[in-house]
């Protein structure tokens, strides 16, 4: 277990509690997609990925250290691919199309949902 002074332990545990409080920011969001226009859209996502996102996977270096390369690479894919659909939606979402974006929400949250599922169980 390494210690960090942002964002606490630096181990499966905090790691599986991070992605557990960003999975329940993003069930926030897909529960309001009914209610969002384009630039509100992009607003919640800008968060999303400038926050939690940004924080977390600006330490993915130490999580692949501290957890090793087979453990670290089974969890972060679900984490990885699901900023990468957050950025596609907001992507079409600031291009206008807006029930594409809506679409890709579901999809960022089942990967999120596998990398919180395989941080759990591992």
């Amino acid at each position: 277990r390494v210690e960090s002074g942002r964002g606490g332990a630096l181990d499966r545990a905090g790691l599986a509690a991070a992605l557990h409080d960003l999975a329940l920011q993003l069930d926030a969001l897909e529960a309001d997609q009914g209610t969002l226009e384009p630039g509100a859209l992009c607003r919640r996502i800008d968060a999303l990925l400038l926050g939690p996102y940004f924080e977390l996977g600006g330490r993915n270096e130490e999580y692949a250290r501290v957890l090793g390369p087979g453990l670290y690479s089974r969890i972060w894919e679900g984490f990885a691919v699901s900023e990468r659909l957050l950025a596609r939606a907001w992507s079409m979402a600031t291009d206008g199309h807006l029930e594409e974006a809506l679409l890709e929400l579901p999809r960022a949250r089942q990967q999120l949902a596998l990398a919180v599922q395989r941080a759990d169980q591992e």
